[in-house]
């Protein structure tokens, strides 16, 4: 399929010039889809600031951890799913994924600091790193 895609990128047409359109069509496709991901990206990552920012603080307990991926960088992503309670008294519970460095990975039971929007607490950024429980 790809050599006739080259080849039919390459034909000559009836004036004997070469057509490149298909090319420039799928180039185009490429870039634009790029371009679309790294302008989701940008948008995800300004969202996450802002919580993080000017998002309303609380603490949540870790109930249960999944690894999803481990990343070159020495870190690991993982799935958590978080007793998160509010300023207010509420528990609410709340699946996200946050990195660790492999050298701080917690464990069902810690606690993290999470953020969310005013609210909302099922939008939420893991704001620091987990701690075990008090001991007591």
């Amino acid at each position: 399929m790809l050599d006739q895609l080259a080849f039919n990128c390459h034909q000559e047409n009836c004036t004997g010039h070469v057509d490149n359109t298909p090319f420039y069509y799928i180039m185009g496709g490429i870039g634009l889809a790029l371009s679309i991901g790294c302008l989701v990206a940008a948008l995800e990552s300004n969202g996450r600031r802002r919580i993080l920012e000017r998002g309303v603080a609380a603490t949540a307990e870790i109930t249960k951890l999944a690894p999803r991926q481990v990343l070159n960088s020495g870190s690991v992503m993982l799935d958590l799913t978080l007793a998160v309670t509010t300023p207010d008294g509420e528990v609410v519970e709340v699946e996200t994924g946050h990195k660790f460095p492999i050298t701080e990975l917690p464990r069902a039971g810690w606690t993290v600091p999470v953020r969310y929007p005013e609210g909302n607490p099922y939008y939420l950024v893991v704001a620091g790193p987990a701690a075990p429980p008090a001991a007591g």
